[in-house]
């Protein structure tokens, strides 16, 4: 799979989520795109509503309840 490197998005929502808090969930925002974003093992990265970050990722579908959108998976965080 490519592997991404995405500047300066701005978070609009952050959720841990995973039995211990483990994994982070955000919605991301870069210009007029705003995507859903997972980040496996990163629940205590210090991360918070309105910060800019950083990303490295792949593009991954993300099924829930019988429906399916694109999700970012994150790699890497800065």
């Amino acid at each position: 799979q490519p592997i991404f490197y995405v500047e300066g998005l701005l978070v609009l929502k952050v959720s841990r989520v995973g039995s211990t808090k483990q994994h982070l969930r955000l919605t991301l925002k870069k210009g007029n795109i705003t995507i859903d974003a997972v980040a496996f093992g990163f629940g205590e990265y210090p991360v918070s509503f309105n910060d800019t970050i950083n990303v490295m990722c792949n593009l991954d579908i993300n099924s829930f309840r019988d429906m399916q959108s694109v999700q970012l998976k994150i790699l890497d965080i800065k």
